[in-house]
């Protein structure tokens, strides 16, 4: 009796001691998961769209000037990171770098104006018209106070508050690179026409460490051209932005460029097709 009761003793402490040691091998594999997760490969953009964007608008083909081409890359960020440098690749080489970028009109902490970018629809939206911007559509420039980014305009409005990076002589604004929050949609009018519109999204991002001022685009109202800050990184969170490149050296268009973006986390580099 006494053995009987000794032998199931013995097997409730072998039970306890097994369930105790198996509480503590899945306590330890988890923390190690957890660690291996912290440590895990952060997610990289993904590209929601690019295209090119005339510079300034040409709605006949009658018109033989070309005065240049923005890059206009949409992309959704999966996590939080901060930019240190844009370089732009054509046919392998680099084509434009980019170590400080102009302040838009998104930055929290702007005081007084930033970087105002505007889509562009013709006489009316969503109809075709004369003066609706041959493919592949227009983007404008302006002023914007904070959180006022992004609008969308008309011909009437080219000069009357809204501008591009060239003066009417044909001088042209230095290089730059911005960035605002929101994405573009690109309404097709018709096999050569396009309307561009212009989307804001919620998607925080913030201008750091300034580095001083750049010509950004002519004002033909006041016959001067605007300076605004540029600063030297940008931090950005999950969600969608775009940004928008000034390569005045680039007069026709391409079909692909290739993005490296420089961040604290990652490097992304991607060969990208140009809608």
């Amino acid at each position: 009796m006494k053995e009987a009761i000794s032998n199931i003793v013995t097997e409730i402490i072998f039970i306890a001691i097994s369930v105790l040691l198996i509480a503590i091998i899945y306590a330890w594999i988890a923390s190690i998961l957890t660690q291996v997760e912290s440590f895990a490969l952060p997610k990289l953009p993904e590209v929601v769209a690019a295209t090119l964007s005339y510079a300034k608008l040409r709605y006949s083909y009658a018109q033989a000037y070309n005065y240049g081409y923005y890059i206009i890359v949409t992309l959704s960020f999966q996590s939080k990171t901060t930019i240190n440098s844009i370089i732009v690749y054509l046919y392998g080489k680099p084509y434009c770098t980019f170590e400080s970028f102009v302040v838009s009109a998104d930055n929290p902490s702007l005081k007084g104006k930033g970087l105002k970018f505007a889509g562009y629809y013709g006489d009316a939206p969503h109809q075709l018209d004369d003066h609706d911007s041959l493919t592949p559509g227009l983007i404008l420039l302006s002023l914007g106070y904070r959180g006022d980014s992004t609008t969308n305009v008309g011909y009437d409005d080219i000069d009357n508050g809204y501008y591009t990076p060239i003066s009417p002589t044909g001088e042209q604004a230095p290089p730059w690179c911005s960035i605002f929050s929101g994405y573009y949609n690109d309404y097709i009018i018709s096999s050569e026409r396009v309307e561009r519109y212009l989307l804001h999204d919620k998607a925080p991002l913030s201008f750091l460490g300034p580095t001083g001022k750049t010509k950004v685009f002519y004002n033909t109202t006041s016959l001067e051209w605007v300076y605004l800050d540029k600063y030297g990184k940008i931090a950005v969170s999950r969600g969608i932005y775009t940004i928008a490149i000034w390569c005045p050296k680039l007069k026709n268009p391409v079909d692909s460029i290739t993005l490296e973006i420089d961040t604290s986390m990652y490097t992304f580099k991607r060969t990208i097709e140009l809608s």
